[in-house]
């Protein structure tokens, strides 16, 4: 993992810790398939 900043020119805008991750592809597109669904259902 790594620190990160983000500044504007003016003020430090942001900052955080960057970490990397392996990703389960079907787990994943499971979790975002679902959601999808949930977004595109009538409310």
């Amino acid at each position: 993992s790594w620190h990160v900043r983000a500044e504007d020119g003016i003020d430090l805008i942001g900052e955080g810790t960057h970490d990397r991750v392996v990703v389960i592809w079907e787990r994943f597109n499971a979790k975002i398939t679902e959601k999808a669904a949930r977004a595109a259902a009538p409310r």
